[in-house]
């Protein structure tokens, strides 16, 4: 699973839901690694047994080139995270999910851009 934000337990909020559908996947027995992207701080941690890589998008497509993953599901995809996927469109199944305000058309939800600095709105 492809994603901007994951719970840790120093910020509970940050995508809990996704963390409740990744518990439900191991609870399933389906292997899912996380991967948090980020521009920078290549770490590994771990929120309530479930392992979260976190990096650039160089270590992404470094772990995608390995070959050992044939689906990538993504949750809310950015351009930063399409640069590198749409490198291994051809091989690696991408599937995308969104869900809620996401798939609103952004004029409804021009106050949220009133507190984002010009980097986030682009």
């Amino acid at each position: 699973v492809l994603t901007k934000q994951y719970p840790s337990y120093d910020d509970l909020y940050k995508y809990g839901f996704l963390h409740s559908r990744i518990r439900a996947y191991k609870d399933s027995n389906l292997l899912v690694d996380i991967f948090r992207i980020n521009k920078s701080n290549n770490i590994y941690r771990e929120f309530e047994d479930i392992d979260v890589a976190s990096g650039d998008a160089t270590l992404l497509e470094n772990t995608l080139k390995m070959g050992h993953y044939d689906k990538v599901l993504v949750h809310m995809i950015d351009s930063n995270m399409w640069s590198v996927l749409e490198k291994f469109i051809d091989k690696i199944k991408v599937i995308v999910w969104i869900h809620g305000a996401e798939i609103q058309v952004w004029q409804r939800r021009a106050y949220e851009f009133e507190r984002l600095s010009s980097d986030e709105i682009a």
